[in-house]
């Protein structure tokens, strides 16, 4: 497999994960993947994106970044990590929910929001506020951060609803008029972001001193596979999803120490469990088209309950599978259900009677099909109904144009209202009235999102392009260091390979991709204007600025206005940095501020500088 069709496969269970809450393969596959393309390319921005990013309400900024967490199948692995430190370690089982960061000021509830990207969520404050206390006496200014979870017991009653508890939890979170109480979904404090106590044990005790619900934990020295293990058989009497265990060091300053990625901190890691499985019989195939023309296989399976769930669909990624793993008709397979998540077939047990034909024409358009590699492609994909509602579904979604779900956009489509995303924005009140079931509202939103789509920001507009290895990641670093779409569509291979994280592969892709999409381009630059770095002509121009401390404004809300003044927002104190805008009771990047000789303000400052 290419470097490219790697990095591909890999975006796809991305999305699926962390936009659509459900997985196709295991943890264990999704790593191999992972670790594959790290050795084919080190550099790969891929390996730095800690997923999508939630679509809920106003987005948050984190003062500090929700990482991800490493990730280890094997003893070796585990103790070749803990040798490095000589503090304890907490030990604590890894629940498989949705990451939640809650703020209190002056010991009052104030936020609560999604991970997100890492570096910005969305407020779900009240869906959680429900779930914490709403004042506490023990702390003024703290952070809590832990997983929301749907207990087993009561996923069993919305089982035929919602395909995994994570799935219900992700579910209810978009409800705007607050959480479904009947759902069950419970909040568990797993880390304290403070200045005070030094060990992460102590931390868990204040929580639940303040009330908050914390995982079984135990501090260990050593005997670390015997921690895990005693994890594992008990594994069935926890009332919630795990997919493993949680190693972190206890003692917060060699924690904070041993530093971090920009994906994970050094300090922790997740001994993942293999997983749960049983036999099935692969009975059928049914193929799906992608918006870039690909021709996936489904598998169609005899049902079989796994963790709790019963599943009969299986993706399988691509053909180049069903030929590695020697699938065919009526063949006896092993599904497994690794962490809680949607099964994949791993093996063949005993072969079936009848081959698996690949189509020769697409299943949606019955254009002629072309095998390139592993790759099943329709050759007809620009006309072919199903890529062209995925692509322009995915225009839709990077826009961030709002209510118009992929059922409407098959029915744009179908009705050849739509034919490429340029025509969203010719669409009128009397070609949509000719739709069943669109009444003058719905009619009056669906312009009235559009519109707002009109004017848009570069990374964004680059975004959804739908260019493959031109994700949320690479075009916010092109539209950072080259500012504008002019200069962007002017670049060739050896501008973006100088970039750090850009090799060979990435930079033919985008370069070659912006090329092939340029009619596209040209089409809606007659309907969009986007909004640019050189566009900027603020007072904040090429300055850089971080908030910490307590200010009078929203953190979102200053960043807001960095951004409109053409300045950038930092996510770290660093010598490069700008300006640090300091509130009240700053910590510790104040302190690094001024050991790096960085500028600090004050917020009225800042605002005079508006």
């Amino acid at each position: 497999m290419s470097i490219q069709e790697l990095a591909s496969l890999i975006q796809h269970h991305n999305k699926l994960y962390w936009e659509q809450n459900t997985q196709a393969i295991s943890d264990v596959e999704y790593d191999a993947l992972v670790e594959q393309l790290r050795t084919l390319d080190p550099t790969h921005p891929l390996l730095n994106e800690l997923g999508g990013f939630d679509e809920l309400g106003t987005k948050v900024s984190h003062e500090k970044p929700m990482l991800s967490l490493d990730k280890c199948y094997d003893e070796p692995t585990l103790n070749k990590w803990a040798s490095k430190f000589k503090s304890g370690f907490v030990v604590m089982p890894k629940i498989d929910g949705m990451a939640c960061s809650v703020i209190y000021k002056g010991g009052k509830f104030i936020q609560a929001s999604t991970r997100g990207d890492g570096k910005v969520g969305e407020d779900i404050s009240s869906n959680v506020q429900s779930l914490v206390p709403k004042a506490v006496n023990e702390l003024l200014d703290f952070e809590v951060r832990g997983e929301l979870f749907m207990p087993l017991s009561s996923f069993e009653n919305h089982s035929t609803t919602f395909s995994n508890p994570r799935n219900a939890v992700a579910g209810s979170l978009k409800q705007k008029d607050g959480l479904n109480s009947n759902l069950g979904i419970q909040f568990l404090a797993y880390d304290l972001i403070c200045d005070t106590h030094p060990t992460l044990a102590e931390r868990f005790s204040v929580l639940q001193g303040m009330g908050f619900t914390v995982p079984p934990f135990q501090v260990i020295h050593t005997d670390l596979q015997k921690a895990f293990d005693k994890v594992s058989l008990e594994r069935a009497s926890f009332d919630y999803e795990l997919d493993g265990v949680v190693f972190r060091v206890n003692d917060t300053q060699e924690y904070e120490n041993a530093g971090f990625t920009s994906h994970h901190p050094k300090g922790a890691l997740a001994y993942k469990f293999q997983g749960d499985e049983k036999p099935t019989f692969l009975r059928g195939i049914e193929w799906q088209v992608s918006r870039t023309g690909v021709i996936t296989p489904v598998g169609l399976i005899d049902p079989v309950r796994l963790s709790g769930a019963v599943v009969s669909r299986v993706s399988l990624h691509n053909v180049g599978l069903l030929k590695s793993k020697g699938f065919s008709l009526n063949c006896e397979v092993m599904a497994c259900r690794r962490g809680g998540v949607i099964p994949h077939l791993e093996r063949v047990l005993k072969d079936g009677d009848q081959a698996i034909e690949l189509p020769s024409q697409c299943p949606q358009c019955s254009a002629t099909t072309t095998l390139q590699g592993d790759f099943l492609y329709c050759s007809g994909k620009d006309t072919c109904f199903s890529a062209l509602t995925r692509k322009v579904a995915h225009f839709i979604d990077r826009m961030e144009i709002e209510g118009i779900g992929l059922s409407w956009v098959e029915k744009l489509v179908e009705a050849k209202l739509v034919a490429t995303p340029i025509d969203l924005f010719t669409l009128t009140a009397e070609n949509l009235a000719k739709l069943d079931n669109m009444g003058e509202t719905r009619i009056e939103g669906f312009l009235s999102t559009i519109g707002k789509a009109k004017r848009v920001p570069l990374e964004k507009f680059l975004q959804s392009l739908g260019i493959h290895t031109l994700g949320r990641s690479a075009s916010g670093i092109l539209a950072s260091t080259f500012k504008d779409l002019q200069s962007i569509r002017a670049l060739q291979y050896q501008d973006l390979e100088k970039l750090e994280g850009f090799g060979e592969v990435i930079a033919k892709s985008i370069v070659d991709g912006l090329q092939a999409n340029a009619s596209l381009i040209d089409g809606l630059l007659a309907h969009v204007s986007i909004d640019n770095g050189s566009a900027k002509v603020g007072g904040l121009s090429g300055l850089s600025f971080l908030f910490t401390g307590t200010l009078s404004m929203k953190r979102n809300e200053a960043e807001a206005k960095v951004i409109e003044n053409g300045g950038s927002v930092a996510s770290s104190v660093s010598k490069n940095l700008s300006y640090l805008v300091a509130g009240e009771k700053a910590g510790s990047k104040l302190d690094k501020a001024n050991s790096l000789g960085v500028k600090v303000i004050t917020e009225s400052e800042f605002l005079a500088m508006l």
